[in-house]
């Protein structure tokens, strides 16, 4: 492939850019399993945005519909950036999930769940922040 000219490169720039403000997300799905020495403990968790889908395949998404304007009318779905920090939330719930079957199941003990719980939420809370700062939702004080 040919190098791209400077009008060519904003083209692109541009494209994309309107393509990514215009993408809305209407579904999450987050999985996870811990591994143990007595065995596996697995949870998965799809969470919806004002859409009810058939997961079975097959059909549409059916919208939410009402005779009155529900407010999310206009603009259906999560934005890129607003999927990405939907996503960290939903896959949270799945980590401390997965650990709760886990010990519920005598994969993992009671102190193991502790520790891990207590990690995934300081890691998915420093992502989440990380995530608001890089999108402009949270601003460097200058003070």
């Amino acid at each position: 492939m040919a190098k791209l000219t400077v009008d060519q490169t904003t083209v692109v720039k541009e494209t994309i850019r309107s393509i990514r403000r215009g993408i809305r997300v209407t579904k999450v799905t987050c999985t996870r399993s811990v591994k143990g020495k007595y065995g596996d403990a697995y949870v998965g968790f799809s969470a919806g945005w004002h859409t009810t889908q058939d997961d079975m395949g097959g059909a549409t998404d059916a919208q939410i519909s009402s005779e009155e304007t529900a407010p999310w009318d206009e603009d259906r779905g999560l934005t890129l950036n607003e999927s990405k920090l939907a996503a960290y939330l939903v896959a949270m719930e799945v980590d401390l999930q997965a650990h709760d079957h886990a010990m519920a199941g005598s994969t993992i003990g009671e102190s193991d769940r502790q520790t891990a719980h207590e990690a995934i939420r300081a890691n998915y809370n420093r992502l989440v922040v990380e995530q608001m700062f890089r999108s402009g939702l949270l601003k460097e004080d200058k003070a």
